[in-house]
């Protein structure tokens, strides 16, 4: 339900501190896979998966394969989810039909969602 408010009020945009989080944990675990494994040597198809392979740690490859497999359709959802606000914002600046811009006054919430 909290995502659907998110997505559902277009004046609200990203937050900072969530941006802030991502890239934060998106340069930790790029630090860890480089540290696991030199730069050459990392997979350009499954990186961590490999890397605990190839470091003798098969368990956390495979629960780590796991993950990714699990978390692909959430971030196609998530992806889809973002649709209205990305088009708002494209609108806003005259890149789509200004239908995509128009706003609820009431609740504001996208006019065509």
């Amino acid at each position: 339900m909290l995502f659907l408010n998110r997505v559902l009020n277009c004046r609200n945009l990203l937050r900072k501190d969530t941006l802030g989080i991502v890239t934060t944990l998106y340069v930790l675990a790029a630090l860890a896979l480089t540290g696991m494994q030199p730069y050459e040597n990392i997979s350009e198809v499954s990186g961590f998966p490999v890397a605990f392979a190839s470091n003798g740690w098969n368990w956390a490859s495979q629960i780590v394969a796991f993950g990714e497999v699990f978390t692909l359709p959430i971030v196609v959802l998530i992806g889809l989810l973002a649709q209205p606000r990305l088009q708002y914002a494209l609108a806003q600046d005259g890149l789509l039909p200004p239908i995509f811009a128009k706003v609820r006054n009431r609740i504001g919430h996208c006019h065509y969602f």
